[in-house]
């Protein structure tokens, strides 16, 4: 009896279930990554946009503007400037100045920056800057051991145009003498592999400027900017013979009209260049009214390279000797001469450029 119940007891004991974690199998990974969109290549902090931002601006009323005054040319005033960081990793685009009052070397950067064309914003120890073809960076002020750094960082955009405006801020920091130079800093054309037939030279043209018209006609920001940087080179100061159909006028003029920064700015510069290469022969019949008003807004952008853009556009139109009457009446009712004297104002004392442009501008409508 009891060797029965010994065995049904180890054969219970053998039933229970031991005290144990109850084991599951556990799949871990991380969520699907999202699929890479495309981004714009001038400016990597906007999310990707798939449309052109029209960006609503109040209109501008010029008729109330004040006569400007000469100015002076010193824009930064930095009142103190900050010690050096520890560990902090200075760019090899630097200099160290000794025995220079900071507010000297901050007027000699500022006043190069204007001979440059760069336009440049200013904050306590630091200026950002941006080249026409949209090179921007950074030029700030350190104090280490008695001495005061400069260091020029390059943000984006061009390294070799970087490089040649670095190279001509920091001489400029160290009062050394600035190289004269007709243009602002800008990278060389490419050399061609060999040198076309001019027929074969037009062709190819041709061809370039029709895939560009392709690349605007897409729905994509970053499309219509590679579309409008491939007309830029179609349409420099060497290419005086480029011109453009009467659509493909007007296809350029809409992205000059709209809000779209990185598009207008470009699109104005073509405009110029091809305005300023064939004067009437190229003049669009397009809404007058509304292009004049734009140019003529434009001329008080806080965006300097568009200002002079505007300015070069507007040149071109008083240059014109036949059927233009018209658009000089209609510049002159809408005020251009006190919004030329205010671009002037501001190319005085930061845009070197839009000066020289502003001044021709206000003697030919000074003279009409």
């Amino acid at each position: 009896m009891s060797a029965s119940t010994n065995n049904n007891n180890m054969n219970d004991n053998n039933d229970i279930a031991p005290d144990m974690p109850e084991m599951r199998s556990v799949l871990i990974r991380s969520s699907a990554p999202a699929m890479p969109q495309m981004r714009s290549f001038s400016d990597t902090k906007q999310a990707p946009q798939y449309a052109p931002i029209v960006r609503k601006q109040a209109p501008i009323d010029i008729s109330v503007a004040p006569t400007p005054t000469p100015t002076s040319t010193i824009t930064w005033q930095p009142s103190s400037v900050p010690q050096l960081p520890d560990y902090y990793p200075l760019e090899r685009s630097h200099v160290t100045i000794t025995n220079v009052d900071c507010a000297e070397v901050a007027h000699r950067i500022s006043e190069c920056l204007r001979n440059e064309s760069i336009a440049a914003t200013f904050t306590e120890n630091k200026a950002v800057a941006e080249t026409l073809c949209h090179t921007q960076f950074y030029v700030q002020l350190f104090e280490s051991n008695e001495e005061l750094i400069v260091e020029v960082q390059r943000r984006t955009g061009c390294s070799y145009t970087f490089r040649q405006c670095s190279k001509a801020i920091l001489r400029a920091a160290k009062g050394e003498q600035q190289q004269q130079q007709q243009q602002p800093c800008q990278a060389p054309p490419p050399l061609p592999p060999s040198l076309p037939t001019l027929d074969n030279a037009i062709s190819i043209e041709k061809e370039a400027i029709d895939i560009a018209f392709d690349l605007l006609a897409q729905e994509r920001v970053d499309a219509q900017l590679l579309g409008m940087q491939s007309l830029l080179s179609c349409n420099n100061n060497t290419t005086p013979t480029t011109v453009f159909q009467t659509d493909q006028l007007a296809v350029i003029i809409k992205h000059a009209t709209s809000r779209q920064s990185e598009l207008r700015r470009d699109a104005l510069t073509v405009l110029a260049n091809c305005w300023s290469q064939n004067n009437s022969n190229t003049m669009p019949k397009v809404n007058h009214d509304l292009l004049l008003r734009t140019l003529i807004a434009d001329l008080t952008d806080q965006d300097l390279h568009v200002a002079h853009q505007a300015a070069r556009c507007l040149t071109a139109i008083w240059q014109s000797s036949s059927g233009v009457d018209e658009l000089k009446a209609l510049l002159l009712t809408y005020g251009s001469a006190t919004a030329t004297r205010m671009a002037l104002r501001e190319g005085q004392s930061k845009h070197a450029l839009l000066e020289q442009e502003t001044t021709r501008l206000l003697q030919m409508e000074l003279e009409h």
